[in-house]
């Protein structure tokens, strides 16, 4: 039997078993795993702004989902969340680049309606790059227009790098620099790591 995934801009049709066992196992292993992830269940699909169930599903079950991928309990906040991560999509329908902000942010697995925030204004400027980038490359772009765009893009770049830092921060996962500036093991002690100052008089 097969099984399509459908959006407005895309397609995609499940392979059957006669069409898997063709493949190699890397590639079958590939399909499988790509399956699993726009095939499931815990998908959230939008209708006229609101998420709505796949066939089958209460129709509770897509707030649910939403609520715990902000982290929040208001449903306002958490659809103010991924609007804020749809502005400015690639796809022509509002309720398409609602889903698509939902799966990016979701892809960054916020753990803290903090980091919600953050990965959904990620999200947003990372969309922003990549349409400042476009329109610099237009055939009949003027060199004014290339070179604000690539302007804007470095800028936002800038913001991207910083928001990664944040929240990699956020996550406990910073950077972190140790640096030794002298070692003194004396005969039968220990390492003594850190600044290590000498006094007049001997004293040190």
């Amino acid at each position: 039997m097969t099984t399509k995934y459908k959006t407005k801009e895309v397609t995609v049709t499940r392979s059957d078993e006669k069409a898997l066992a063709t493949l190699s196992e890397k590639e079958r292993g590939l399909l499988l795993c790509m399956s699993d992830k726009i095939f499931s269940d815990l998908e959230v699909r939008f209708k006229g702004g609101r998420p709505v169930p796949s066939k089958g599903k209460p129709e509770d079950l897509p707030y649910a989902l939403l609520l715990e991928l902000c982290k929040t309990a208001s449903v306002n906040g958490a659809l103010q969340t991924v609007n804020n991560a749809a502005a400015g999509q690639y796809w022509n329908e509002s309720d398409t680049n609602l889903a698509v902000a939902f799966t990016q942010i979701a892809d960054l697995a916020p753990q803290t309606p903090l980091e919600a925030l953050l990965i959904s204004q990620m999200v947003a400027v990372n969309t922003a790059i990549g349409k400042t980038l476009y329109r610099a490359m237009l055939p009949d772009q003027t060199p004014y227009g290339k070179e604000s765009n690539f302007g804007y893009a470095t800028k936002l770049q800038r913001i991207f790098l910083q928001q990664i830092e944040a929240l990699q921060k956020l996550r406990g996962k910073g950077l972190q620099t140790v640096r030794v500036e002298h070692v003194t093991v004396n005969a039968g002690g220990q390492a003594i790591v850190g600044n290590v100052e000498h006094k007049p008089g001997g004293e040190g």
